[in-house]
């Protein structure tokens, strides 16, 4: 079984810390996220009316997905802040779901958009979006994970500096 781990965050911080600014950002895209349905919600009609089918129920599937941050941000600060590494492999698996269905679903809406339209550019950079999101997304993960399995060994709780 391949582990991958990481002893510190990407930005320098402990892993506890870096695990908690990873909370607050998928709070803050769960926050954007709920905003924007708001926003779709309030031009229902209109949208309806404008947009293809396709793009309903990726706009759908992308909205129901990316509110999970909600959850996901919840479980990494509480999983921190309690020592609960079972809290933190939850919000892991629910993570993985996001960053799989999101990078999929802009991926696709690129490949979608360079297909039907004379627009490349904005096709390409929704792909660069979707591989974007694929790879902060996983690292992200990494590092959740390697608090969850320095809190399950017993090194990674508030005493512990690495």
């Amino acid at each position: 079984m391949v582990n991958c781990q990481v002893d510190k965050c990407g930005c320098g911080c402990t892993l506890r810390t870096g695990t908690i600014i990873i909370g607050v950002y998928n709070l803050l895209c769960g926050l954007s996220a709920l905003f924007f349905v708001i926003q779709y919600d309030t031009n229902l009609a209109s949208a309806l009316e404008s947009s293809g089918l396709a793009n309903k129920i990726q706009l759908l599937i992308f909205s129901v997905i990316t509110l999970l941050g909600f959850p996901i941000g919840a479980l990494y600060i509480a999983g921190v802040r309690k020592e609960q590494p079972k809290w933190l492999h939850i919000g892991i698996f629910m993570h993985l779901l996001v960053v799989i269905v999101v990078s999929f679903v802009f991926i696709y809406a690129g490949i979608s958009i360079l297909v039907d339209t004379n627009e490349p550019q904005i096709g390409a950079f929704t792909i660069f979006k979707g591989i974007a999101s694929a790879v902060f997304g996983s690292y992200f993960i990494i590092v959740v994970n390697s608090l969850r399995i320095q809190l399950e060994d017993g090194t990674g709780g508030r005493n512990y500096n690495i």
